[in-house]
């Protein structure tokens, strides 16, 4: 009995440390492609960056939304949140979380939000949803059109 119980402490250790390193890898970019897609927006090529994270295309949310709209993008160093902030639209998306808020709903990110080099990335689809764009991928040439609706 007294052999069990000094396990139980030992086996708890180790579920929360699989649990929390689990937790942490979630929405770390360890492994994406640069460039490896194009994004044309209203028939204009996007000069953004363009990173490919589990089969998904993410962009900056500062670079997207500047391009977009007549953005104000905002950090909250705090709560590690960015907000953008346009006549129509207001959006936030914090750091390693799943889903952005845009004028009160919720967008999932199936694989998180996640910054590099001082940028917030969010999945391309969403924020363009975000801003009032049609999101189409063209397979054959690798190349996601985005149209305002």
């Amino acid at each position: 009995m007294n052999k069990t119980i000094r396990f139980i402490p030992a086996i708890c250790l180790i579920f929360t440390l699989s649990v929390l390193s689990h937790s942490a890898h979630a929405a770390s970019p360890r492994e994406f492609s640069e460039g490896a897609v194009n994004i044309i927006v209203d028939g204009w090529g996007y000069d953004g960056r363009i990173l490919v994270y589990k089969n998904s295309a993410y962009v900056s949310l500062r670079e997207f939304a500047t391009m977009a709209d007549n953005s104000v993008v905002s950090w909250d160093k705090s709560t590690h949140t960015a907000y953008v902030k346009t006549d129509t639209l207001e959006l936030s998306a914090r750091e390693a979380g799943y889903y952005i808020t845009a004028n009160g709903r919720v967008l999932w990110c199936e694989n998180g939000i996640f910054t590099l080099g001082g940028s917030i990335y969010v999945p391309l689809r969403q924020v363009a949803y975000a801003f009032g764009f049609d999101h189409d991928y063209v397979y054959a040439e690798n190349t996601t059109y985005l149209t305002r609706y």
